[in-house]
């Protein structure tokens, strides 16, 4: 059965929140496999440079941002299956207070990077100091 809010003319589809969250949810989950194996690569010793880039704190924030958005719309996804939720026309719902909890789970990371940042750095100096 055809989606009835799902509307095409000649320039293809209209942009609708599912798509968008669709193509959001793909690419955030293969930015994070590639951040996954960078760090790997970078904490084992093989690339000399990807350490700086990978523990750069913007990266992290980034990371944490991207991370939040995939991990809440997958809980969105499980609803929408599990709960029936698209059937009852709850999308929009389950979509907004999905993307709410994942800025608050973003704010909580980006406020423990910070933390270890700066806890990083205060060690860095003593070390620093210590030679």
């Amino acid at each position: 059965m055809p989606r009835k809010d799902l509307e095409i003319s000649a320039m293809g589809y209209r942009k609708h929140p599912g798509m968008i969250a669709w193509i959001l949810h793909r690419v955030t989950g293969v930015i994070l496999v590639l951040y996954f194996i960078l760090h790997m690569l970078g904490s084992g010793g093989v690339c000399s440079f990807l350490p700086a880039i990978v523990q750069n704190i913007y990266v992290e924030a980034v990371v944490i941002i991207m991370f939040a958005w995939h991990a809440m719309n997958g809980l969105r996804i499980i609803f929408m299956e599990f709960f029936r939720a698209a059937e009852r026309g709850c999308f929009k719902k389950f979509l907004a207070i999905f993307t709410v909890l994942a800025v608050l789970l973003a704010l909580v990371g980006l406020y423990y990077v910070k933390d270890v940042i700066a806890a990083n750095s205060a060690a860095n100096v003593e070390a620093a100091e210590g030679e």
